[in-house]
């Protein structure tokens, strides 16, 4: 197969971020050939390798790879979406924009390294799973702002039991906080849902409200 028929294909399957795997079948070709052709395109600027047998499929030529498109990937086949600094960030929650792209999945927490940046993976409770929007079959969902703060909480709480220290807090004046009350009565243990109160008392009172400008 000439690189152009490949690469027309990959464009053909309408997904951003694919495996070895998925590509060796849409080609029907053996490990090393996919290799090989897939050798050709990054050298032409036309697939980006994240990292061991996943490779970005951008739409157009030198266009940036969505973390949110390959983080299903990176985590399969448990289930994940952005959210903690992350999210808070996206939605102007807090400031600063974090060096780590912050995920929560019900896979074990651990850390993904691939070449558009790190991917630190929380894990979190099943019943806690969810409260994201914009997720599709072949894209992560990105936490609400009141989950991505439940969520903060939630795991620094979990796993560190130290007290957590956010960065000045803003919230919209359609934030509401009933959503996150909501997700805080999942947290089965009494002690463990005592604490998270607490400690999401102490920053909502203590956050600013956009004033719009």
């Amino acid at each position: 197969m000439r690189s152009p028929e490949a690469y027309a294909r990959l464009q053909s399957l309408y997904r951003p971020v694919l495996t070895s795997e998925e590509i060796a079948s849409s080609w029907g070709t053996s490990s090393s050939a996919t290799n090989h052709l897939l050798r050709g395109l990054e050298a032409d600027g036309l697939v980006r390798r994240l990292r061991r047998g996943v490779w970005g499929v951008p739409r157009e030529w030198g266009a940036p790879i969505d973390p949110l498109d390959a983080l299903l990937v990176l985590t399969r086949p448990y289930p994940s979406y952005g959210s903690l600094w992350t999210a808070l960030a996206t939605h102007g929650v807090i400031e600063q924009v974090p060096r780590l792209f912050y995920a929560v999945s019900l896979e074990r927490a651990h850390r993904i390294t691939t070449s558009i940046g790190e991917f630190q993976i929380s894990a979190i409770h099943p019943d806690l799973f969810g409260g994201m929007t914009g997720a599709s079959g072949s894209r992560a969902g990105m936490a609400t702002p009141e989950k991505a703060l439940f969520d903060t909480v939630y795991v620094y709480t979990v796993h560190q039991l130290t007290h957590i220290s956010l960065p000045e807090v803003t919230l919209t004046e359609d934030f509401d906080a009933q959503i996150v009350w909501g997700w805080v009565s999942r947290i089965a243990s009494a002690r463990l849902r005592t604490i998270v109160t607490g400690r999401l008392k102490q920053i909502l009172a203590s956050a600013q409200l956009w004033d719009g400008s």
